[in-house]
């Protein structure tokens, strides 16, 4: 095989802690169940950050659109909240918790949705060439036919 991506499968749920305002610390902590995305659910939400401008793509994000892009990430992929009220309102899943949640803990939990699945530095690396692909052996075409 030429190349084997490890990590979490889409669509398997697991807890997550956030760190936020010392979460992490907290003998009883708020608790998010998420439901990992698959590569073309990351394709989505890039595509919610981005836009074209005359040909090519934008380079900035303003915060419209990162703010948008965050309430659908934690609306779609956080499946359960435990621990977590805000102003009097019991948080226990993800629509309620892009509803109502404080904004750090709602970035903080869409930034997870999207690294936790990303590649690491060991799975970035490249797939080994294949046999008889090498540039020395396969010249480039000058777009003539020489020999038909």
């Amino acid at each position: 095989m030429g190349r084997s991506v490890m990590g979490p499968q889409p669509n398997q749920l697991r807890e997550f802690k956030p760190e936020s305002f010392d979460n992490h610390k907290d003998p009883d902590p708020y608790l998010v169940w998420i439901r990992d995305p698959s590569e073309a659910d990351k394709r989505n939400l890039i595509a919610m950050q981005t836009g074209v401008d005359t040909a090519s793509p934008a380079s900035n994000v303003d915060l419209a659109a990162m703010v948008a892009w965050q309430k659908k990430a934690v609306e779609v992929h956080v499946e359960r909240v435990e621990g977590y009220s805000m102003r009097g309102i019991e948080i226990t899943d993800g629509k309620l918790l892009a509803e109502h949640g404080e904004t750090e803990i709602v970035a903080e939990v869409a930034y997870e949705i999207f690294a936790a699945t990303s590649l690491s530095e060991q799975e970035k690396k490249r797939s080994r060439k294949r046999r008889g692909c090498t540039s020395a052996k396969n010249q480039r075409s000058s777009g003539t036919v020489t020999n038909a």
